[in-house]
C-alpha cells in the first residue's frame, strides 16, 4: 500500500486485502503474501457493477452509443488506473502493455460511438431477447463458443491443478472394525 501512494495508504489502512497461499500472483511474483494490499479487485467489482447498471439504464432507454461509451470509457479508464494500485510484478516499463491498450480503447470506443445509428433504432424488447434463449440453436451456439474459448485461453502457463481422491483414515477404521458384516452396503477393502 506504500507504494500507491500517501492518500491511498490512509483511505484503505482499514480497508484492503491481505492474500495468503503460495498460488497466489503476489506471493509468487512479487513475495507480498501476507501484506495489506489495496483492495483492487473489490473496488473493480464496486465500480463496474454500478457502471453497468447505469449503462443498462441507457440501453434500455434506447440511448445506445451512450450506453457503449459509459462503460467501455470506465472500464477502460479504470483499468489503465487501478495497474498503479497493484503490488504486484506488472513487468519492466512504467506503462505496461494492459495500461496501453485500456487507454487505446477510449479514442476507439469514441469512434465507434461516434458511428453508431442513432435514428430509427428499435426499442429493446427484453421479452423478444429472452425467447432466443428457448432456441435449443442459440444455446449449443453459446456453449459452442464458450468451449473454444475455454480451450483457446484456459491454458496457464504459470500455475497448475491437480484433482485427487483418497480414502480418509475414519473410513479405513470403520469399515475394518466392521469386518466382513457390514449392515451399510459398504465392502470393507
Amino acid at each position: 500500500m506504500a507504494d500507491a501512494g500517501p492518500g491511498a495508504a490512509r483511505l484503505f489502512r482499514k480497508l484492503h486485502f491481505v492474500f495468503h497461499g503460495r498460488n497466489e500472483k503476489l506471493a509468487y511474483a512479487s513475495g507480498l503474501e501476507g501484506v495489506k494490499v489495496v483492495p483492487v479487485q473489490a473496488l473493480t467489482a464496486i465500480l463496474y457493477s454500478l457502471t453497468g447498471i447505469a449503462g443498462a439504464a441507457l440501453f434500455f432507454s434506447s440511448r445506445y452509443a451512450e450506453a457503449f461509451l459509459l462503460t467501455t470509457v470506465v472500464s477502460q479508464i479504470w483499468r489503465a488506473y487501478s495497474e498503479t494500485l497493484r503490488a504486484d510484478y506488472r513487468g519492466e516499463g512504467k506503462i505496461t502493455a494492459y495500461q496501453m491498450m485500456a487507454l487505446a480503447a477510449v479514442p476507439a470506443a469514441g469512434c465507434i460511438a461516434y458511428a453508431m445509428p442513432t435514428r430509427d433504432t428499435l426499442a429493446p424488447n427484453v421479452a423478444m431477447g429472452a425467447a432466443i434463449f428457448w432456441n435449443p440453436l442459440a444455446l449449443v451456439f453459446l456453449q459452442a463458443i464458450w468451449v473454444a474459448m475455454f480451450l483457446l485461453t484456459g491454458v496457464s502457463e504459470t500455475t497448475g491443478s491437480v484433482l485427487s481422491f483418497h480414502v480418509t483414515p475414519a473410513f479405513r477404521n470403520r469399515t475394518r472394525d466392521a469386518g466382513s458384516s457390514s449392515t451399510n452396503g459398504l465392502t470393507p477393502g
